[in-house]
């Protein structure tokens, strides 16, 4: 009985799953996550409407967040910012996540 509920969280090669996918699918979300997390970055810093008073291009007075959650925080807001970046990945890693399964259910 602990032999088969082991091998419930391995796949046919004996690799191991991290949150119900193997190691590589892990990795290679996680690292679309935080691309498309950088991307964010670059679009709400080109976007007027996260601008406030005083910011510019060249030296800005606040830290830009990425989306989904775009804020400009002021830089010594180091744990606010910290925090909202790693909130922003982790949303961008599940949206990947399902998007990637809701796919892999069309080839099954």
């Amino acid at each position: 009985m602990e032999k088969e509920k082991r091998m419930e969280y391995c796949d046919t090669k004996g690799e191991k799953y991290v949150f119900g996918f193997n190691k590589k699918r892990f990795f290679i979300t996680l690292g679309l996550s935080i691309l498309i997390w950088v991307i964010t970055n670059f679009i709400q810093l080109f976007s007027p409407n996260y601008w406030p008073a005083g910011f510019s291009l060249l030296g800005g007075s606040c830290t830009v967040t990425g989306y989904p959650i775009a804020l400009c925080l002021a830089e010594y807001e180091k744990a606010k910012i910290f925090l909202v970046y790693l909130a922003n990945i982790t949303f961008w890693f599940w949206v990947i996540h399902l998007f990637w399964n809701w796919f892999e259910k069309g080839r099954n």
